[in-house]
Parts: structure tokens; C-alpha cells; sequence
């Protein structure tokens, strides 16, 4: 039996590498607002886009025009996601809450940590404005950027490839939930399915279009001769099935518990090893033997660390 199964599963690989590739090239317009000071500042510069295909309007909220009146309207219509900077409660944000609101247009707050000395509204003072999920964001810090696209790119639904195409801040994440999305499901179909081999083919495919994400992730291309080459380096065996049988010792308990943790580790350990490729141009193999090696050192300080 072929490991994805028949011709049309290559074919369906294919596609949906091709429908990923569309996925980044969507256009995205995001907004941050706020008041003139640090915070917005801090803002302009992590949610700078890497391409022409990203638009960020930048408003000011305060004294002067854009105050309470004015802010009726002044993030555009269908903006995928507004970030408003909460540094103090100046006038017009409450307007600006209640307008976004209105026009159901999403969007995320943030306020500068306690340790930046800025002003910080309270949560109460926040919560009575409408001001939603809070974020607090140690700007001038390499965590404010993750933290920041952390939660960005769960606000963003159908164009999470695109805020990866235009922020390099937004891959990280989107990667973990690619990985572990496919590391369960795949943990939960080898645990059902009683036929040996039987569940291979559904395994090995969802890991092939797993890898092909983290190549849209990453901004990769996507071809057919590149799934051809990645269901050559799967069925190949490779590292990864050795990966899954060490981590079995870890794993007491009936057969389809076992099952469902090889389907579950193995999965995990190449997407982990394939997103370093994605990042470093490492050799997959020799990714796949550097997490060996962890594995077989972590059942060797839990060897040592049970009791005898």
C-alpha cells in the first residue's frame, strides 16, 4: 500500500499546498491607534510589514481633531485588526471602543507593563470603556514582539498565513499550533484505527500537508515536486519512526495508548524538526538525530532519577 494512499491523495497534497500559497498572498490592512507617546511608537515599529501586500494605518488618539467626536470612524471600515495602545485613558478612546464595537471590527488592547514606568489604566477603568481582551506589553523588550503577535494572531481567523507573509513575529506561534494541532490528531487516529499499517496513509498525509504549512509559514515554495520530495523523505523511514520507538519506553499502558503516543510523537518530532529546517536550512536528517539524542538523554535522567 502506498504510504498517502492513491493518486488523488497526491493530487489533494499538491492542491493544498497551492491553496496555501493563496492563503499568504491575501492582502491584509491592520490599525494600531493610541496616544502620541512610547506605546504607539512601540507599536509602529514591531507591526512594520515586510511586504507592499500589508497596509497599518497609524491614528492618534487624543487632544486636537482626532479627540472624542472624531474618533466615530476613524479606524477604516473592514480593517482586519485594530491594536489600540492604552498608555493613560485619553479622551476619545472610550468613542473609539464603542465604534469598533459597532462596526464589529476586532480588535486588541494593550497597555505598557508595570515595569515601564508609563501610564496604566486599570483593568476596572479599561473594562468600564469596552476596552475587551487586555495585553500587557513590555515594550523595548524582545518579549513585547512575541507576546504581541502571540496575540495578534489568534484575533486574525482566515488570514493567519497572511500575518505570517508580512510578520516575521507571527511565525513562531503559527508553527506551534500547526505542529501540535497535527501531532494530536494524528496521536488520536493511530489509537483508534485497529487494522495494522491501516492508519499509515492518513498519518503520513496529514504530516506531508503539516510540513507543507511550515513551508507556508516560512514563506517557502510550494510546489508538487515539493510534496514528491517530502512523501519520498517520509516513506523513506527516515529518523523519525526511531524518534516514536524511543519515546515508547516513556509510555506504559494498553496497546492503543501506545499507539496513539507513537502517532503523537513521531508527528511531533518532525514537525519540530522540519520547522528547523524552515528556519536554519538545517539537513532534516540531522535535525531528526540532534532530537534523538534529547530523547534518548531525557530517558537516561529519568533512568537515573527513578527511584530503584
Amino acid at each position: 500500500m502506498s504510504l498517502v494512499g492513491n493518486w488523488k491523495d497526491v493530487k489533494d497534497i499538491a492542491g493544498h499546498g497551492a491553496a496555501l500559497e493563496k492563503k499568504r498572498s491575501i492582502p491584509l490592512h491592520l490599525a494600531i491607534a493610541g496616544p502620541e507617546g512610547p506605546m504607539l511608537d512601540a507599536l509602529a515599529t514591531l507591526v512594520a510589514p515586510l511586504t507592499d501586500r500589508a497596509v497599518v494605518d497609524r491614528v492618534v488618539v487624543g487632544p486636537g481633531d482626532l479627540s472624542e467626536a472624531a474618533m466615530s470612524g476613524a479606524i477604516a471600515d473592514g480593517v482586519d485588526l485594530a491594536v489600540i495602545a492604552c498608555e493613560g485613558l485619553p479622551p476619545g478612546i472610550a468613542t473609539l471602543f464603542e465604534d469598533l464595537r459597532r462596526r464589529r471590527l476586532p480588535f486588541l488592547t494593550v497597555r505598557p507593563s508595570p515595569a515601564s514606568g508609563l501610564a496604566r489604566p486599570s483593568d476596572e477603568s479599561l473594562k468600564q470603556i469596552g476596552g475587551g481582551e487586555v495585553l500587557d506589553l513590555d515594550i523595548g523588550t524582545e518579549q513585547a514582539e512575541d507576546d504581541l503577535f502571540g496575540a495578534m494572531l489568534g484575533k486574525m481567523g482566515e488570514k493567519k498565513l497572511a500575518l505570517c507573509a508580512n510578520f516575521a513575529g507571527a511565525r513562531k506561534h503559527a508553527a506551534k499550533d500547526v505542529i501540535n494541532h497535527t501531532a494530536w490528531q494524528n496521536g488520536a487516529i493511530a489509537g483508534v484505527v485497529i487494522i495494522p499499517g491501516a492508519d499509515m496513509p492518513i498519518l503520513t498525509g496529514n504530516q506531508i500537508k503539516m510540513v507543507l504549512e511550515l513551508a507556508a509559514i516560512y514563506g517557502k515554495q510550494m510546489t508538487f515536486a515539493r510534496a514528491k520530495e517530502l512523501m519520498a523523505v517520509v516513506g523513506a523511514g527516515f529518523t523519525f519512526r526511531t524518534i516514536a520507538r524511543e519515546l515508547l519506553g516513556l509510555v506504559p499502558g494498553p496497546g492503543w495508548t501506545v499507539k496513539a503516543a507513537v502517532g503523537y510523537a513521531g508527528t511531533l518530532a518532525m514537525g519540530r524538526a522540519a520547522e528547523q529546517y524552515m528556519i536554519h536550512g538545517d539537513e532534516w536528517a540531522g535535525a531528526a538525530r540532534k532530537k534523538l539524542g534529547e530523547v534518548r538523554k531525557r530517558r537516561g535522567e529519568l533512568a537515573r532519577e527513578t527511584p530503584k
